[in-house]
């Protein structure tokens, strides 16, 4: 018996800044069920700070604040530990996505289509303009296979069935595992998504 395929993708993203173009510190991905939760392979990425500077892209001292404001593991998370260049970042998250995807078969999700989804969607533009010299739009997912958990977390708080917060907010994974504990248990409580 082979291992699972799983056709979804949670993101997400911990930046300095709250537009597209702004740093991506960094991200998260995992595979999983949406029936059932279960979750298959994870992997966080810490980018490169200042390849990230030098390439162009921007720190918003409104989101800089913040970060101060966190917890001291919040910060501790977000500054310490190996970091990934940013065009090995691109190439492995895209190498990660390739091996989810079947023919383009597989639903990418987040947290807000205007944050996540976006931001990677600036730094792939940039990648493509940079590295390959190609100004046409490639990505490493399917643009209209593209979900977002807000509507389903929406439903949950409707129902009274949201989950409180998680303990170690803003870091990319458990963020990531938060949210598809959301999807699930919309699809387990067949709540209606609007």
């Amino acid at each position: 018996m082979g291992e699972k395929k799983f056709k979804h993708v949670m993101i997400d993203t911990e930046t300095l800044g709250r537009t597209p173009g702004s740093v991506v510190r960094s991200v998260a991905a995992v595979e999983f069920d949406p029936q059932t939760g279960e979750t298959g392979r994870q992997k966080v990425w810490k980018i490169d700070l200042a390849d990230s500077i030098r390439y162009g892209f921007k720190v918003e001292a409104s989101t800089l604040k913040w970060w101060m404001m966190q917890s001291d593991e919040a910060r501790r998370e977000f500054v310490e530990g190996a970091e990934t260049p940013l065009e090995d970042f691109l190439e492995d998250f895209m190498q990660f996505i390739a091996a989810t995807d079947e023919g383009n078969d597989f639903t990418l999700w987040c947290l807000q289509l205007d944050f996540d989804v976006a931001m990677l969607r600036s730094m792939y533009s940039w990648y493509n303009l940079n590295v390959y010299r190609c100004d046409e739009e490639v990505l490493p997912w399917n643009f209209r296979k593209v979900r977002d958990v807000r509507p389903y977390m929406d439903a949950l708080d409707s129902a009274g069935l949201l989950p409180p917060k998680v303990a170690d907010r803003h870091t990319p994974l458990a963020d990531c595992l938060a949210q598809i504990n959301c999807v699930h248990l919309v699809e387990k409580n067949n709540l209606v998504v609007r």
